[in-house]
């Protein structure tokens, strides 16, 4: 049998672990349904959720459809040219 200390870093491992796999499920079903809707904001953005996808999920909660709208909610850190931003925020 280990010592206490050992069983609560194991303790504290493992509820990090599951910790990391929720967030990791959560993300992967957020990405399903912006795919399913047609939006294809992981091509043009590394991280969907760093700020400027943020921006964007925000957005489209409040309601918002227009892609060029959409588009300039993005900050000039993500690479792709507008034109292919507009064109992935197109969904439905």
């Amino acid at each position: 049998m280990p010592d206490a200390t050992t069983q609560e870093l194991r303790g504290l491992t493992r509820t990090r672990t599951q910790l990391v796999r929720e967030h990791t499920r959560h993300a992967q079903r957020v990405h399903k349904v912006l795919e399913d809707a047609n939006l294809k904001l992981a091509t043009v953005s590394s991280d969907v959720f760093g700020s400027a996808g943020r921006a964007v999920l925000a957005a489209l909660v409040e309601g918002e459809t227009d892609p060029a709208r959409l588009a300039g909610l993005v900050t000039t850190r993500v690479k792709a040219p507008r034109a292919a931003l507009a064109g992935r925020c197109t969904g439905r």
